[in-house]
């Protein structure tokens, strides 16, 4: 991934009770990569226009802020 493309990307390692309703918040004004362990709440987050990443690396591999919950 390119640096240009990683600059504003948001990324989400786990999307339980607190980081599902985040990334659904941020994905509405930034580019947001996610991943969870749990493929249907990786899902939910793809059909609000977040990219779904492989694994927790990948996701910091295409993103340039991380949070983690």
């Amino acid at each position: 991934m390119a640096n240009s493309e990683r600059k504003n990307t948001v990324g989400f390692v786990g999307l339980g009770m607190m980081g599902a309703p985040m990334a659904g918040n941020v994905v509405k004004h930034y580019p947001t990569v996610v991943y969870d362990i749990d493929r249907a709440k990786n899902q939910l987050l793809a059909d609000k226009g977040a990219q779904v990443a492989t694994g927790a690396a990948n996701v910091a591999q295409r993103a340039s802020t991380l949070i983690s919950m």
